[in-house]
């Protein structure tokens, strides 16, 4: 009852994240379809130079404003550093300090006098450190919480200080050269700024100015000529024909809310349907980034073509579904693509102005790219393909041309955009797909086909190493594509997982049954926790072979899994039968469990071989029972709780799997030798 309660809570907690990622990604796509939308009507505005002629009147469709440059803000900024004043807060204790010193020296009494009316004068204009603060015409005063501009002139650095004592000093004491040095002295020594400079509220100053700038260089009114055909164009002119192209962009024609409204509701439709079909059909692509990656581009590329395509006034007929169609129906499959293809045929009719013929020429030329992928089995297969949807594409062009009454040049460039579109599909999907197959290891048709090729070097040698292993690992790979094949899995991707399911054993082959010789088997002269450690460390030795080997990722993930978490029975029963304390958990493989069906699907058939092989009496009878008791032992052990496999499906695998079974496990008919003599039956 745990287990059950258990599964069902993963499959919730898979369900609400799968919906997460499906929501997510939905407003990332929404974002895009609106991002590319492209703009008819800037096209006739890019392009225009300071210098050159207009070609048509310029007149503004609607008021807009042209905006600063960075490069003007930036301008202004620093201009207002540069010449706001900065403040200034007065210290009048300074004063009275120096007054207090004076009248404690012991200072001549007339030299006290001028002292006195020399620091009068000095304090009431204001003394700062140095007149590197004074670089405006005029500075603000801090007081009594309030600011004060005062003229620069006004103010005294202390250089200026000493240079009005020298003079001061010389026209009071002329003669007496002993009391000029005492004067000089006394007011070298005690003469403080106090004007301190307030370097936080000068800063706040400059800011509050700073955010006072007007980012708005001009405004255009409605009607209003911004250049004459064939008059001389000016950067001025240059500014507000690039504001107007902007604000097109955002502001496009007629009805703003209504237009944008409309769009917002075609696109969401068409996304929430595309999205639901593959939530409901395809689950597991939300959970994989590779797919996520291909429908992104699979997505975006074909947005921006027909963007700048149709922004620009190109060609209806410039198109990159093929790319899209082929490399969904490539790495997924061809539902999946035509899917897809009809979704973005939508989007892009959408983009041409709800035009019913480009969407039915993207449309067939993505479905025809899709369904001509089925075709293609080795890499030149492609241009067969290729010509097929080539063949469709000018096809549908033509006839959509003629109805237009188009003239023959017309004809002629949009057979030109037409066929170079699509050859440019292909090219671009011949380069792109064996990156995808190495960054993402994906298992596509075509690296499928070169990894069941029996001179890999991996299977090659796993037939020296391991003959024994091999001939398991060919049959295993046939019943995992017939049970792949009975619930939609793909079925070369099954058989070629099968193929390399076992190549960790390769390092220590005598000590799988398989490989053994009749009456040798080193597990003997082990005890039980080594040799479930040897077996233990096939796992691991084959994944670290498949990664090095940059096998598939699907292909590194039925490695890992294809033990599971599953007891080595005959290890667990010898050690308890040798008298030793052991735990169950000791004798599990360490993991993970299956997460993907077509893991779940070669842990089965795995099992079934070697448990058919061991088979004495094969009756169909035996091993019926024998195909359900494995899958049901294992559902019941806990082994599928984190693959997304229905009891259903695995009722279906059970029952695809077992004509094959047969075929190979049959009992068969037993030939007496001439002597008559053997009557044993043989297997």
């Amino acid at each position: 009852m745990k287990d059950i309660i258990k599964q069902k809570k993963i499959k919730k907690r898979k369900k609400l994240k799968r919906l997460s990622y499906s929501i997510t990604a939905y407003f990332i796509f929404l974002f895009i379809a609106f991002y590319f939308y492209p703009f008819k009507e800037t096209a006739k505005l890019s392009g225009i130079q300071p210098g050159e002629r207009l070609k048509n009147d310029i007149v503004a469709p609607y008021s807009f404003v042209v905006s600063k440059t960075k490069e003007e803000l930036d301008e202004e900024k620093q201009k207002i550093i540069e010449t706001t004043p900065p403040v200034f807060v007065r210290d009048t204790t300074v004063y009275e300090r120096i007054l207090n010193s004076l009248e404690s020296s012991i200072l001549p009494e007339d030299v006290k006098k001028i002292s006195k009316r020399f620091l009068r004068r000095i304090y009431r204009k204001g003394i700062v450190a140095t007149r590197s603060y004074l670089y405006s015409d005029s500075v603000l005063l801090y007081e009594r919480g309030k600011l004060t501009t005062v003229k620069t002139a006004e103010i005294l650095g202390l250089e200026d200080v000493y240079s009005l004592a020298r003079k001061d000093a010389f026209s009071a004491f002329r003669k007496d050269t002993l009391k000029q040095k005492a004067f000089l002295d006394f007011v070298n020594r005690v003469v403080k700024p106090n004007m301190i400079f307030d370097s936080l509220r000068t800063d706040s100053l400059r800011q509050a100015r700073i955010n006072e700038i007007n980012p708005i260089l001009a405004k255009v009114y409605k009607g209003e000529v911004i250049g004459k055909r064939g008059e001389v164009v000016t950067p001025e002119m240059v500014k507000k024909i690039d504001a107007l192209r902007g604000t097109r962009k955002k502001y496009f024609t007629g009805n703003l809310w209504k237009y944008w409204w409309l769009r917002l509701i075609y696109f969401s439709i068409i996304l929430i349907l595309g999205f639901v079909y593959f939530y409901r059909m395809h689950p597991e692509y939300y959970f994989s980034i590779s797919k996520i990656t291909v429908f992104t581009i699979s997505y975006i590329l074909p947005l921006v073509v027909a963007s700048v395509s149709f922004g620009q006034n190109i060609s209806f007929f410039i198109t990159l579904l093929p790319f899209s169609g082929l490399l969904i129906a490539t790495i997924m499959e061809e539902k999946s693509a035509f899917v897809f293809s009809l979704f973005l045929a939508l989007i892009i009719s959408i983009y041409a102005g709800e035009n019913v013929s480009i969407l039915i020429y993207n449309l067939v030329v993505g479905v025809t790219a899709a369904m001509t992928a089925k075709i293609i089995k080795g890499r030149f297969d492609i241009y067969l393909s290729m010509f097929f949807t080539l063949i469709g594409a000018l096809l549908l062009s033509l006839i959509i041309n003629y109805n237009l009454n188009d003239n023959f040049s017309g004809i002629r460039i949009t057979l030109e955009a037409s066929g170079a579109s699509i050859l440019f599909s292909y090219l671009l999907f011949i380069g792109v797909l064996p990156i995808l197959e190495r960054i993402f290891k994906i298992s596509t048709d075509f690296l499928l086909a070169e990894l069941s090729n029996m001179n890999h070097p991996l299977l090659r040698e796993l037939q020296e190493k391991a003959p024994g292993t091999m001939t398991h690992s060919l049959i295993v790979g046939n019943l995992a594509a017939q049970a792949a094949r009975a619930i939609g899995v793909n079925p070369i991707l099954a058989r070629v997982a099968g193929y390399y399911h076992d190549i960790g054993k390769m390092k220590h082959p005598a000590y799988f049954i398989e490989n053994q010789r009749e009456g040798e088997n080193p597990h003997d002269k082990l005890s039980p926790k080594m040799s479930v450690l040897i077996l233990e460390d096939h796992v691991r030795d084959g994944v670290e072979l498949a990664k090095q080997y940059r096998l598939p990722k699907e292909i590194i993930g039925v490695i890992e899994t294809h033990h599971g978490t599953t007891l080595m029975k005959a290890f667990y029963n010898k050690a308890k039968s040798g008298g030793q304390e052991v735990k169950e958990e000791d004798f599990r493989y360490r993991g993970p469990k299956p997460r993907t069906k077509l893991e779940a699907i070669v842990m089965i058939a795995d099992s079934i071989e070697a448990a058919a092989r061991s088979l004495k009496d094969r009756s169909d009878e035996n091993l019926k029972d024998l195909i359900h008791n494995i899958i049901y032992n294992r559902l019941l052990d806990g082994q599928f709780d984190e693959a997304d496999i229905t009891n259903k499906e695995l009722k279906m695998v059970e029952e695809s799997i077992f004509p094959y079974v047969k075929s190979i496990f049959h009992p068969r008919i037993e030939y007496g030798e001439e002597q008559g003599s053997s009557k044993e039956p043989k297997s």
